[in-house]
């Protein structure tokens, strides 16, 4: 959505005004800064139509043109065999303190380059699209920086459709994972169906047949779901 462009909303304002007796603004009812943090409809958000634009060409370009091609390849001038020392050092040794997820997969993907979905929906998730090698790949993974990246009700229903469209378009998927958990007590987490959610996370990863491949920032490594192939990080073997 267009900043002061794009509107969505059910009611209009001029509905809104004669219902409540006061004038709703086009930008709290349906604009676009409502729809990416609050309600998840729309996924990206631009200031100019050409910003846009540009952002959609970007994600059709890591997406075939129908579910019977593979993924469009780009060539890379990054090494596959590339070591990055900071690699090493930038998960905490203290489970406790926040560190920056997108930092991590920045340094792994194809030229630094992650296309990120719904940026400002459910920050302690994050979810989109890189390139390994040159293939196309979705990605989501724990935000640790956000709730310590604890499952949250927005967090799980942003995830299940990305991995429904790579599973749609032969996109494998890559998940960075770091073991959290809902704070005791947490009510929301009963009241917002965290658990009808989770089930349905969890049945999508099952039911996906495209490449899953995860990488575990943690040590319980045994706990992970379904994967193809499981790489610890570095600093935790």
């Amino acid at each position: 959505m267009v900043r002061k462009i794009g509107y969505m909303f059910i009611t209009g304002p001029r509905r809104h005004q004669g219902h409540h007796r006061r004038r709703g603004h086009l930008e709290e009812l349906g604009g676009s800064d409502v729809h990416n943090q609050r309600s998840g409809v729309a996924h990206f958000i631009a200031d100019t139509e050409d910003e846009a634009f540009a952002q959609m060409r970007e994600l059709l370009s890591y997406l075939p043109q129908n579910n019977r091609e593979q993924p469009p390849y780009r060539p890379t001038l990054d090494d596959p065999h590339r070591e990055d020392a900071e690699l090493q050092t930038i998960i905490p040794d203290n489970p406790n303190q926040p560190y920056d997820m997108r930092s991590v997969v920045t340094r792994i993907v194809d030229d630094g380059r992650f296309l990120e979905v719904m940026h400002y929906h459910a920050e302690n998730i994050i979810c989109g699209f890189a390139r390994l090698d040159g293939h196309p790949v979705g990605v989501v993974g724990n935000q640790p920086r956000v709730l310590a990246g604890a499952p949250r009700h927005r967090r799980l229903q942003q995830g299940r459709p990305l991995r429904a469209l790579c599973d749609s378009f032969n996109v494998p998927l890559v998940t960075f994972r770091r073991r959290a958990r809902i704070p005791p007590g947490y009510r929301p987490g009963s009241t917002r169906a965290i658990i009808r959610h989770g089930a349905k996370l969890l049945y999508a990863y099952c039911e996906a047949d495209r490449p899953k491949l995860t990488v575990d920032h943690t040590q319980s490594v045994w706990r992970c779901l379904r994967r193809d192939v499981l790489q610890a990080h570095p600093c935790r073997l």
